[in-house]
């Protein structure tokens, strides 16, 4: 652990952590479940507390768990800023950083109950954060982030309230890769409604948050959505409204896009104010964009495709740097706009130029430098004058 402290949060290929080797076989064999679901009945009842001991096995288990924990929770400290002091030893936030089996996590909150409203000074963070942060959905802990989440907020109902030192509450956290329902993004939202629309420190909502994840589900949009609309509206410290961010999102969910468009239908005709950019200014710029949202982009907004950026690029230039090909996605931008192809940026360079210099390029397979020479050939066909 001292010669290469990351290894205590590498997960193999079955997901499986160094805790995790320690904890879950334990956890879910024949007497590490008996002696756990003991533990957390003595523990949770005051009449029996003080005189509980643990069983031998589950010390042995619990004490190498604990050693790793704390390297693993100074381990954290030192990466995030390396002036500061021994970080203080939390052990239920630290049993909320790390995904491992729920029992851990439930052992540790009746072992420290008083530290759920404890503020970790590194982070600012309560474990209500942590486990907003690192229980993620699609896993064996799906129903575990849910319960956890509630038994935090009956310990600490203020805690949906606050906010960490990026200034996140829970739910913004939460929002990035967790089901509304399931993971329990409902009851933080029940929790504090209010956090639907409170920024963090980069002045994005968790509508925002939710929109450019690649792992948010849609059924955290429309429920975030449903209860805040004017969130669509909202703009980021970079002047983006959700839009923005959700057509650069590398999520093949379509239906996370269409949420937001149809929340703010104008969202098509807002330039952001970092770069002058329409949402399909964004979604041409990005490889992840689909040819299918570009379209649907073009459709809400055709007027789009001429309007240029601080640089003077239109959505066809940028589609044609980021290496995109005549069909579809340059021939939908043509068809809305024919006119496009002779809008130079501001050093001068018409489309025609920057698709030139992407052939015969040395990453370029024969089938890549073909694409290119059709799109020339296309461009050509329709203004002969650019020969």
């Amino acid at each position: 652990m001292v010669a290469y402290p990351e290894s205590i949060t590498l997960k193999d290929k079955e997901g499986t952590s160094p805790i995790s080797f320690i904890w879950d076989n334990f956890a879910t064999g024949y007497v590490g479940r008996r002696h756990i679901l003991e533990a957390i009945n003595c523990l949770s009842d005051e009449s029996t507390r003080k005189n509980y001991a643990m069983k031998e096995k589950l010390r042995v288990k619990w004490d190498r768990v604990i050693d790793i924990l704390k390297v693993a929770w100074q381990h954290q400290k030192s990466s995030s800023n390396s002036d500061e002091q021994e970080r203080e030893w939390l052990l239920l936030h630290a049993a909320s950083s790390f995904s491992c089996h729920l029992s851990l996590l439930q052992l540790a909150v009746e072992l420290c109950p008083e530290q759920a409203n404890v503020v970790d000074v590194s982070t600012g963070r309560l474990p209500l954060h942590f486990v907003a942060d690192c229980y993620s959905s699609g896993t064996e802990n799906d129903t575990a982030c849910r319960h956890m989440i509630r038994k935090l907020l009956k310990l600490y109902p203020d805690a949906a309230q606050c906010k960490d030192k990026m200034g996140m509450t829970p739910l913004r956290i939460a929002v990035e890769d967790k089901l509304w329902i399931g993971d329990g993004l409902v009851d933080l939202y029940n929790a504090f409604p209010g956090a639907a629309m409170i920024p963090d420190s980069a002045w994005m909502l968790p509508i925002h948050a939710a929109a450019s994840s690649d792992y948010a589900h849609s059924c955290v949009v429309k429920s975030l959505l449903k209860h805040s609309p004017d969130g669509a509206r909202a703009i980021d410290v970079e002047g983006k409204i959700p839009l923005h961010r959700a057509v650069v999102s590398a999520s093949e969910n379509y239906s996370k896009y269409e949420e937001i468009q149809r929340a703010y239908t104008d969202g098509a005709k807002c330039f952001d104010t970092k770069m002058n950019w329409l949402p399909l200014h964004a979604a041409c710029a990005s490889s992840d964009a689909s040819p299918k949202l570009i379209q649907n982009l073009v459709d809400h907004f055709p007027g789009g495709v001429l309007a240029r950026d601080k640089e003077g690029k239109t959505p066809f230039m940028l589609a044609a740097e980021n290496g995109r090909y005549w069909d579809p996605v340059l021939k939908y931008l043509f068809d809305a706009c024919p006119g496009v192809l002779k809008i130079s940026d501001k050093y001068g360079f018409l489309p025609i130029h920057i698709i030139a210099m992407n052939a015969g390029s040395d990453v370029n397979s024969s089938h890549e430098d073909l694409e290119v020479l059709n799109t020339i050939f296309e461009i050509v066909k329709h203004d002969p004058s650019f020969v």
